[in-house]
């Protein structure tokens, strides 16, 4: 079969490194992306499983396809974010710089989207309950499951980029995917006692040193 590599991170932990090619990753908590054998060489096919920032080398010749969660994402040479924890009703691709082709696996080529900078599409995973984030009011809403909204791009603090910096951001989240990301971010298992939260939603970004600290607030 095929042989694949892979750079992987822990909960609490974050790594930066280049790819064969040049291309510059960034792969946030509890992640992995594997990488096809002679990446760069013959091809440049990767996987992810959670969450990872890329900024790809242009090789027109190579383009570069990372499979995440049943979404395919074929780039040319771009800057984008891509999040697909298995956890997560949905997998996220925020363009930032470039261009990038998206289909969801095994689906007709005619219709993968062309992503323009600023575009951000959710597509969710099949049988998760999407309730009300499907009816968000600025959304186009494409066939069946996924979802089209627009970053602001005016400054390059886009959210979806935050935690690059140590920043941890949410964003009109509910209760259970805070505590997903907290568990993630701190490394640290949180037991809730008591449901009276769960339907609350949460924005702010965060610094916080501790998960203690962040949960007192």
């Amino acid at each position: 079969g095929e042989a694949w590599e892979s750079v992987a991170t822990g909960k609490g932990e974050r790594k930066f490194f280049k790819l064969a090619d040049g291309t510059e990753v960034w792969l946030n908590n509890a992640s992995q992306l594997r990488v096809k054998k002679g990446f760069g060489y013959s091809d440049r096919k990767l996987e992810l499983i959670g969450e990872a920032y890329f900024k790809v080398t242009k090789n027109k010749k190579l383009p570069l396809s990372i499979k995440a969660q049943g979404t395919v994402v074929e780039v040319l040479g771009t800057v984008f974010n891509l999040r697909a924890y298995p956890e997560d009703a949905s997998t996220v691709t925020s363009l930032l710089e470039g261009k990038v082709r998206l289909r969801v696996e095994n689906q007709a080529e005619d219709m993968a989207l062309l992503l323009q900078p600023g575009d951000k599409v959710e597509v969710f995973q099949k049988n998760q309950n999407h309730g009300p984030v499907a009816q968000a009011a600025d959304a186009q809403i494409m066939p069946e499951a996924v979802l089209f909204t627009k970053l602001q791009l005016k400054d390059k603090h886009v959210e979806d980029l935050l935690w690059i910096e140590n920043k941890l951001v949410f964003n009109g989240d509910r209760f259970r995917e805070v505590l997903h990301k907290l568990e993630r971010w701190y490394n640290k298992t949180i037991i809730v006692q008591h449901n009276d939260l769960d339907k609350e939603v949460f924005t702010g970004q965060f610094e916080e040193k501790s998960c203690e600290e962040l949960l007192d607030l």
